[in-house]
């Protein structure tokens, strides 16, 4: 990583704090349907740009309460459409100066009525990390580079149609 402070001190800051953002994310991501993130590598203005949800228009939030949200919105949903949820960071690297990008694979059960067996949800993703000249986050992009959304769907509706069809009774 080439960083292009003047000052070796401040030089010397700035791979000091990247470190501690590639070591902290490499620690959290794999834990983070379990528990909050360490913000002490984001500044307070980060900004959050999500493509998964809306690929033609991404969702963009701004500042560190807005990114706590989104986190805590994660967490949340995860945990009330999913079980046996498992993140996987599969690789760091620094595509250009001042930026890290982290492989994720998010594998997760579906969780469904009436004891349907689904198979695991699987998505492969990329975040995009941009350092500021301090070393610190201000960017935090998440792009989708595998995920079958018509999967679930698929299989819901084949169980679905393999079922037989019956009348509730009544029970009053």
């Amino acid at each position: 990583m080439d960083c292009t402070c003047a000052d070796p001190n401040q030089k010397a800051d700035f791979y000091t704090q990247c470190g501690t953002a590639v070591r902290t994310l490499r620690e959290e991501i794999p834990v983070v349907f379990e528990k909050d993130v360490t913000y002490d590598i984001f500044t307070d203005d980060v900004v959050f740009v999500d493509e998964l949800a809306t690929p033609t228009k991404p969702n963009v939030v701004f500042g560190k309460d807005a990114y706590r949200r989104i986190y805590w919105s994660l967490r949340f949903h995860g945990k009330l459409f999913f079980s046996r949820t498992r993140v996987e960071v599969l690789r760091i690297w620094q595509p250009e100066e001042k930026i890290l990008s982290v492989r994720w694979s998010v594998k997760a059960v579906p969780r469904v009525i009436d004891g349907f067996v689904v198979d695991m949800f699987h998505l492969d993703g990329i975040s995009e990390y941009k350092l500021n000249s301090e070393g610190y986050i201000y960017s935090h992009k998440v792009t989708i580079i595998d995920f079958f959304p018509f999967q679930f769907g698929q299989v819901l509706f084949s169980e679905l149609a393999k079922r037989k069809k019956t009348v509730p009774t009544p029970s009053f």
